[in-house]
């Protein structure tokens, strides 16, 4: 016995739902295709983006100055951490560091030396940064700073 089509009606619901089905996946492929893409370049920018400019920070048994950056959310910042002590101090053989952990930074700066990092802060928000190699480290307010990011 052979197979037993459907009528003619039946056929052509079938169809157009099957070209309804068919369609509404292309669509949905494409705008995924697009969201995903619009998003890979996103991301790309994020991380092949040039720094926006250098911020100078000097830091010494005083503390930071500036001991507040504002920087822009999204973009590459680069700073300069600049120590203004010698290894004769007192506290720390003369190095400081700047961390940043929320903002996934921890550099350390030599006696009497300098050191450039950048900053990519995606998240709005103020951030605390501090040294924490001598004078008090993290629990001194003079060795404190914060990261303000718009």
């Amino acid at each position: 016995m052979g197979r037993v089509l459907p009528s003619g009606r039946r056929q052509r619901r079938l169809v157009a739902g099957t070209w309804r089905v068919l369609a509404f996946a292309l669509l949905t492929a494409g705008a995924l295709s697009l969201v995903g893409t619009g998003l890979w370049q996103s991301v790309r920018q994020l991380v092949q983006a040039p720094p926006t400019g250098t911020l100078r920070v000097e830091v010494s048994m005083s503390g930071f100055d500036p001991s507040r950056l504002v920087v822009p959310a999204g973009r590459r910042v680069q700073i300069e951490l600049v120590n203004l002590d010698d290894q004769n101090h007192a506290d720390g053989g003369g190095w400081h560091d700047f961390k940043a952990p929320v903002l996934g930074v921890a550099e350390w700066v030599a006696p009497l030396g300098r050191t450039t990092f950048d900053l990519l802060a995606t998240r709005r928000g103020t951030f605390r940064f501090y040294c924490d190699a001598c004078c008090g480290g993290a629990r001194d307010p003079a060795m404190n700073g914060a990261i303000v990011v718009e």
